[in-house]
This record gives C-alpha cells, structure tokens and sequence, in this order.
C-alpha cells in the first residue's frame, strides 16, 4: 500500500474488530499506535491512527470502570 492512501477510517468495523481483542492485545495495539504517531507525527495517515487510537481506548474504557484514560492516565 501507498503511504497516505487510507480510506476514510470505519468507525463500525474498527469498534467490532477491537471486541474480539484480549485486554493484552488492546493494550499492544495503544503502544504500537503511539509508538508511531510518535516517530512520524506527520505521516499522511496520522488523522486515520488517530481514531483508530480513539477506537480502541473506548473499547478499553468500554471493559474496565476505572475511567482512566489508558493512554495518559487522566481521569
């Protein structure tokens, strides 16, 4: 694939990918998007990481009731 050829990211599709994700998994999957949005903050697709970064911290808030958020710790 092309860098910045993303489509419009899919809200429905990331939030039923991220359901069948272990805990484990959902808290990889937010240090691999930091990690690149950290190294290439303006990579064409950067808009596209970052909700999909937004999709699987709602799944995380979705499992847990602590209501920190898991990639800054605020509440």
């Amino acid at each position: 694939m092309l860098i910045g050829t993303k489509q419009a990211y899919d809200f429905a599709a990331g939030k039923r990918r991220y359901a069948k994700y272990t805990m484990a998994q959902l808290r990889f999957a937010v240090e691999d998007i930091k990690q690149v949005t950290k190294v290439w903050p303006d990579h064409p697709n950067a808009n596209w990481y970052a909700d999909d970064l937004h999709t699987v911290v709602a799944e995380i808030l979705r499992r847990t009731d602590s209501g920190a958020c898991p990639t800054c710790g605020r509440v």
